[in-house]
């Protein structure tokens, strides 16, 4: 029997998970810490997030209708600031991301 390093049980999914699977199979709660480590686990999908950032531009750019106006001075009295949401969604392209948790 060969049983996989431990470096390797660091980082897999599957091995991350398996506390997870086994305690809903049996309707059980899942600790915090457990559930975190386990979505932790799955490695950043450079795909799924340059997806997710192009259809939210196209969603902001297309259909909110507050876009020009967030990114205005706020009215006198109000402490928000300003923000470009579609240069901020640019940024998150250029953004390192260790895993699919860190990016969402």
């Amino acid at each position: 029997i060969i049983l996989p390093s431990s470096e390797s049980q660091k980082t897999d999914p599957k091995s991350k998970c398996k506390k997870v699977s086994k305690a809903a199979d049996k309707n059980k709660l899942i600790e915090y810490n457990v559930a975190k480590e386990c979505i932790e686990s799955f490695p950043f999908d450079a795909k799924f997030a340059e997806d997710t950032i192009d259809a939210v531009s196209h969603f902001m750019s297309h259909y909110y209708a507050f876009l020009d106006e967030a990114n205005e001075d706020p009215p006198k009295g109000f402490t928000y600031q300003r923000v470009n949401i579609i240069n901020e969604l640019e940024l998150l392209r250029k953004k390192p991301f260790k895993s699919d948790y860190d990016f969402t």
